[in-house]
C-alpha cells in the first residue's frame, strides 16, 4: 500500500511565471485536470512515478515543436513538457527552475523557536548603505496632513526612476478567480472575507479606480488571499496582500523596494520591563498599518481586483495606506510610530518615552509605579496616538481601580468590569499567558496525543513551546537535546523516530500537562531599598545554562529572590572539554546579564551584580589576563571581562548551583517541584556573610594552555590560468582550437534571448580562426607582457636588442607582429608582418604544432608558425 504524507505546503507556486498557451491548438476542447495550469498556483498533490504511471489512460496529443504534450489521465488531461514561460514579445531574463520541497509552516515555527532562544548581541549594529538610504528617504519625504495623519512614501530602490510592471493585473485576476472558488466553498470564511474588505473600504483605506488602458505602466496589482487565525480575538481572519507576486517580466513590487532597517524592539526587553512595574496595562493600536497613508502616486503600486460576489463585475481598487505584505511596511509603520513619539516628546515626555520603548509590533505593554501615574500615562499615550490618527483599544490591566473611566468597548473583554471575580481569566501578552487578577504568568500546552512519533511531529511540537524569558529553561533544554538527537540520527522527516528517542519523547510529552500548575509572579522587582542581580552558569556534556535572579531587599530589611530569566544551549556536536563548555556557559551568562541590565536601564541601575560558577578552571581563566591563553579561551575571556569585571565572579558548589538543573535538563513534572530553580539557592536570601566564599584559584594545575607567540606568514597561492591549463589538457592544437571555439559559441548563445540568433551545427571556419587568434594573443600577452607595455608607451629602447632588430608593433587586433624588410613587398599583410611567438611555449613546440600539419617536416612547421 502506498504511503500518504500530509504537508501544509509542497512547494512554491508553479509555474513560476505565467505561460502563454494561446497557440497550443492541440489542447483546445480538452477536459483539463487543471484549467488554470498556465498561471502560477499552489501544488495540491505530489505523486510518485509508480502512482503516476497507474493514473495514465489511453490518449496522447502532440503539438508543434517546442510545445508540451497532453496526456490523458484519470484526473483529466494534463500538460507536460518544456515551453517558453513568457510571451514572445516580452523581454525577460532566462533561467532554470529548481523544485525545492519544504514545510514552510514547520520551518517558520522552528526559526521562531530558535530566535527566542538566542540572546541579543551586546554589540550595536550599524546601518547598511541600503538601510541608511531608506532612513534618509523617510526623513526627507514623510509628512503629516491637516488631520495629523502621517503620509509615508514607498521607499523605492531608485525613487527617481520608479518601475514599470507588465501584465500584473492579468496575474492578479487569475489569482483572484482561484481565491473566489475557494471562498464559495466555505460560506463562513467568505462572509468574514467580505466583511474585512467592506471594512477596508468603509474606513477609507481603499478606493475604486478605473482599469488601466495599457498592460504596462507605473502601476502594480497585488494578489490577495486569506490567512486564518483562530487564536486571535480581534482578527480571526486576515486578508494578506502578496506584493512578492511577479509580473510578466518576473519582477515583483517587493523586489523594487528597500525593506529598511529592523526597528522592532526585542520581545525579551519588552517582557522584562513588563515585570518591573507595580501597575501594568496593555493595549493594541487598531489597524496600525492602515492608519498611515501613502502618497497618491505610490498608491498606484498598490492596486487590487475585488468583487464581493461572482454575480457582479470585477472592480479595480487601490490601497491608500501602508499595506501588510509589502516588504517595506514593517519599517514604514514602526518608523512612523517612532517619529510620532519624537514629535510628541516635548508635550508628553512620559507617554512619548513609552511609545518609543514599550511597543512590540502594534501592542503597547507598559506600566507605572502607582494607579495615578498609570492613569496619567494612559491618557498621554491615548492623546499622542490620537494626534497621529491612531486608536488604542483592547485595554488590559492588573488593578480594578484602572477601568473606572474606560468604556466597555475599549476593554479587551467585558469580563474586566467584574475584575475581582475573574480569577480564571487568562490572556496572552506577546504570546505569554497572563492572569491579570492574580498577576501571574501561566503555561498551557495543547494535548497532541495520537500523532505518529516522527521527526516532523516531534519538531513541530517542540517549536510550539513558547518561553521567551526562559522560565522553563530545563524543560526546553530537554526538548532541544531531543531535537539534536533527531538530527544526528539521520532519520527522514516522516520516518518513525528511533525507539530510544521515541520512548524519551513520549515520557517527556506525557508530563507537559503538569506545567499548567506553574505560576510565576509577573512582578519580579518589588518595592526595594536595594536591588541586586545574581547570575549562575553551569555546563555538562549535553549543554550549558545561564539563569538570573533578582535579590530584593525592602524597607523593612526582609529579602526575597525571584527568577528573572534564563537561557540554555545544547553542546556542539564536535566534542569539547567540560572546562571549555563551562567557559561557554560563562559567556552565555555574561550576554544574558548585559541584555537584562540594558533592558532595565531606563528604570534603575543595579546596586550590585554577581556572577556565579562552579567551575574553578573557568573562574581561573576569567580572573587572569586573557593574553595568557590560547585563542579559544582568550577570545571568550576577553569578551567576559569587557562586560562583567573579574572581581564580580564567585565560586558556588554544584549542589547550590541552579544552572546545574538547566545544563542537564529536567522533565516537566520534576521541574514543577524543583525549588532551587524557582527561588535560587537558599543562602541567597540570607545576609552576605552567609554566602559561599571563593577558594584560592592559584593552586590549579590544569592542562598547559599558555602558548608561545607564533609568527604567521601569509602565502599567496596563484591558481593556474584556465586558458593556460587547456594547453596541458589537450595533446593537439586542432583539438584545443575546437574546444575554445565551442566555448565562444556557448558564450554567444547564452546571451541570445531569441532562438533564431543562436548558432548550431558544425563549427564554422571563421569560429575556428577566431579561437586560434585568441590563443595566439593569450600566449603573446602572457610571455611578452613587458614588451607590450613598452610598445604601448612608445619606449622602444627598453626592448631587448634581439627583439628591437625585428621592429615589432601591435596591430589593430592587438597582436604583436614583426616589422622587417618586407614592408614594401607586394605580398599579403600576414606574410609581410609575421606574428611573433615565443620559442619555448607549448603552442610552438614541435610535438604540439606538428599534429596540426599531419606529420609535415620540421622546416615546414617552422615556416607555418612564421606565416600565421
Amino acid at each position: 500500500m502506498p504511503m500518504i504524507s500530509n504537508s501544509p505546503c509542497i512547494c512554491a507556486n508553479q509555474p513560476i511565471q505565467p505561460v502563454d498557451s494561446s497557440d497550443w491548438s492541440h489542447i483546445k476542447n480538452l477536459c483539463l485536470a487543471d484549467p488554470d495550469f498556465a498561471q502560477p498556483g499552489p501544488v495540491d498533490m505530489l505523486l510518485s512515478a509508480d502512482i503516476f504511471a497507474l493514473s495514465l489512460l489511453p490518449g496522447l496529443r502532440q503539438g508543434k515543436p517546442g510545445q508540451p504534450r497532453a496526456f490523458n489521465t484519470i484526473f483529466g488531461w494534463i500538460v507536460m513538457g518544456a515551453c517558453d514561460v513568457t510571451p514572445p514579445t516580452s523581454k525577460t531574463s532566462r533561467g532554470k527552475n529548481c523544485l525545492f520541497v519544504s514545510n514552510l509552516s514547520l520551518d517558520n515555527s522552528i526559526k521562531k523557536f530558535w530566535e527566542l532562544e538566542n540572546v541579543s548581541s551586546p554589540i550595536k549594529s550599524f546601518l547598511s548603505k541600503e538601510d541608511q538610504q531608506c532612513e534618509d528617504y523617510f526623513v526627507a519625504n514623510h509628512c503629516r496632513n491637516e488631520e495629523g495623519r502621517f503620509v509615508v512614501p514607498l521607499p523605492f530602490v531608485d525613487p527617481t526612476n520608479k518601475p514599470n510592471f507588465v501584465n500584473s493585473r492579468e496575474i492578479a485576476l487569475k489569482r483572484f478567480f482561484s481565491l473566489e472558488r475557494k471562498l464559495n466553498s466555505s460560506p463562513k470564511t467568505k462572509k468574514a472575507y467580505v466583511d474585512f474588505m467592506e471594512d477596508y473600504e468603509s474606513s477609507g483605506h481603499l478606493e475604486e479606480v478605473d482599469p488601466p488602458t495599457s498592460s504596462e505602466g507605473q502601476f502594480y496589482y497585488i494578489p490577495h488571499h486569506r490567512v486564518l487565525r483562530p487564536d486571535s480575538v480581534s482578527t480571526p481572519l486576515r486578508v494578506v496582500f502578496d506584493a512578492s507576486a511577479k509580473d510578466a517580466k518576473a519582477v515583483s513590487l517587493n523586489q523594487t523596494l528597500l525593506p529598511g532597517p529592523k526597528l522592532q524592539t526585542s520581545i525579551f526587553d519588552v517582557l522584562l520591563r513588563f515585570r518591573w512595574h507595580a501597575v501594568v496595562f496593555t493595549g493594541d493600536v487598531r489597524q496600525m498599518y492602515r492608519q498611515i497613508l501613502v502618497p497618491e502616486e505610490d498608491a498606484e503600486y498598490q492596486r487590487i481586483v475585488w468583487r464581493p460576489s461572482p454575480v457582479g463585475p470585477v472592480r479595480d481598487y487601490r490601497l491608500l495606506t501602508v499595506t501588510y505584505g509589502v516588504s517595506s511596511a514593517p519599517f514604514q509603520a514602526l518608523r512612523t510610530v517612532a517619529q510620532l513619539a519624537k514629535d510628541s516628546a516635548e508635550e508628553y515626555p512620559a507617554g512619548a518615552a513609552v511609545l518609543a520603548r514599550d511597543i512590540y509590533v502594534d501592542d503597547v505593554v507598559t506600566g507605572a509605579d502607582s494607579i495615578e501615574q498609570a492613569c496619567q500615562l494612559r491618557e498621554e499615550l491615548a492623546k499622542i496616538l490620537s494626534s497621529g490618527g491612531f486608536q488604542w483599544r483592547k485595554w488590559t490591566f492588573n488593578s480594578s481601580q484602572f477601568f473606572d473611566s474606560l468604556p466597555s468597548a475599549d476593554l479587551y473583554s467585558e469580563d474586566f468590569k467584574r475584575f475581582e471575580e475573574m480569577s480564571d481569566l487568562s490572556l496572552k501578552i506577546l504570546g505569554l499567558l497572563w492572569q491579570p487578577q492574580s498577576d501571574s504568568f501561566r503555561f498551557r500546552v495543547a494535548d497532541t496525543n495520537g500523532c505518529r512519533c516522527t521527526k516532523r511531529t516531534i519538531l513541530s511540537e517542540i517549536a510550539r513551546i513558547y518561553d521567551p524569558l526562559g522560565f522553563l529553561g530545563p524543560v526546553t533544554f530537554c526538548a532541544k537535546y531531543l531535537m539534536q538527537l533527531l538530527w544526528t540520527a539521520g532519520v527522514s522527516w516522516d520516518d518513525d523516530a528511533p525507539s530510544e528517542i521515541a520512548s524519551e519523547w513520549q515520557r517527556f510529552k506525557s508530563q507537559l500537562s503538569s506545567l499548567a500548575s506553574v505560576s510565576i509572579p509577573r512582578r519580579a522587582f518589588g518595592p526595594f531599598v536595594s536591588l541586586q542581580l545574581h547570575g549562575f552558569c553551569d555546563a555538562s556534556e549535553r549543554g550549558y545554562c545561564a539563569v538570573i535572579y533578582c535579590r530584593v531587599i525592602d524597607g523593612e530589611g526582609s529579602c526575597s529572590v525571584n527568577l528573572c530569566c534564563a537561557k540554555t544551549k545544547v553542546a556542539p556536536l564536535r566534542k569539547q572539554s567540560i572546562p571549555r563548555l563551562e567557559l561557554q556557559a560563562a559567556v552565555l551568562l555574561t550576554d544574558l546579564m548585559h541584555a537584562t541590565v540594558e533592558a532595565l536601564k531606563p528604570f534603575y541601575s543595579f546596586d550590585e551584580i554577581y556572577a556565579w560558577s562552579d567551575s574553578s578552571v573557568a573562574l581561573s581563566w576569567i580572573k587572569s589576563c586573557s593574553s595568557k591563553w590560547k585563542t579559544f579561551v582568550a577570545n571568550r575571556v576577553s569578551h567576559i571581562q569587557d562586560i562583567v569585571a573579574p572581581d564580580r565572579w564567585r565560586h558556588v558548589s554544584t549542589h547550590s548551583n541552579p544552572a546545574d538543573v538547566g545544563s542537564r535538563g529536567s522533565l516537566p513534572a520534576d521541574l514543577v517541584v524543583d525549588g532551587i530553580w524557582w527561588q535560587g539557592p537558599s543562602w541567597l536570601a540570607e545576609p552576605e556573610e552567609k554566602w559561599p566564599t571563593t577558594p584560592s584559584l592559584s593552586f590549579l594545575n590544569q592542562e598547559p594552555l599558555q602558548e608561545e607567540q607564533r609568527i604567521f606568514s601569509l602565502v599567496t597561492l596563484k591558481e593556474p590560468n584556465f586558458i593556460e591549463s587547456l594547453f596541458n589538457k589537450f595533446s593537439s592544437l586542432s583539438t584545443l582550437k575546437h574546444v575554445v571555439s565551442y566555448l565562444f559559441r556557448f558564450g554567444h548563445n547564452s546571451k541570445q534571448n531569441s532562438v533564431e540568433k543562436r548558432v548550431f551545427g558544425p563549427l564554422l571556419p571563421s569560429e575556428i580562426h577566431r579561437a586560434f587568434m585568441f590563443l595566439i594573443k593569450f600566449v603573446q600577452e602572457s610571455v611578452f607582457s613587458s614588451e607590450f607595455e613598452s610598445l604601448k608607451n612608445g619606449s622602444l629602447n627598453s626592448l631587448p636588442k634581439s627583439l628591437r632588430k625585428l621592429s615589432p608593433f601591435i596591430d589593430e587586433a592587438g597582436l604583436l607582429r614583426v616589422g622587417g624588410r618586407l614592408v614594401n613587398a607586394n605580398v599579403d599583410f600576414e606574410v609581410k608582418h609575421p606574428l611573433l611567438l615565443p620559442r619555448s611555449h607549448r603552442l610552438t613546440s614541435d610535438a604540439y604544432f606538428a599534429r596540426l600539419l599531419l606529420g609535415s617536416t620540421k622546416d615546414l612547421s617552422l615556416r607555418c608558425v612564421r606565416c600565421l
